[in-house]
């Protein structure tokens, strides 16, 4: 299984980092006059900002959230074909071959 992250683009990531840092500025010139909230405004818009623009600047960034990806497993045919060709080339014993073949046909069922 992997993990894949998602992440905001680069262009939605400086758009919002720019205005982030708008509000950011809007917050710090109201803060006297908005006392406490201008201060929670500030706040989060200067995480906002910060989230964006290491998004931005970073190759990694950060995931909004993360995807599993179950990788597909292979057609019961083309195991079968794989172990018919190994028993055919003389890699596997007669033995092998019907263990394998009968675990293969047993796992699709």
């Amino acid at each position: 299984m992997k993990k894949v992250r998602v992440k905001p683009s680069k262009f939605s990531s400086a758009i919002a980092g720019i205005m982030g840092i708008i509000f950011v500025i809007f917050g710090i010139t109201q803060i006297p006059v908005m006392g406490v909230f201008g201060v929670v405004w500030t706040l989060g818009a200067a995480g906002v900002a910060g989230y964006h623009l290491y998004n931005f600047f970073s190759s990694n960034g950060a995931g909004v959230y993360e995807i599993d990806i179950h990788e597909q497993q292979e057609d019961f045919d083309v195991k079968l074909r794989k172990l018919d060709k190994l028993y055919q080339d003389g890699i596997i014993s007669k033995e092998e071959y019907e263990s394998k073949k009968s675990e293969i046909l047993n796992s699709k069922w």
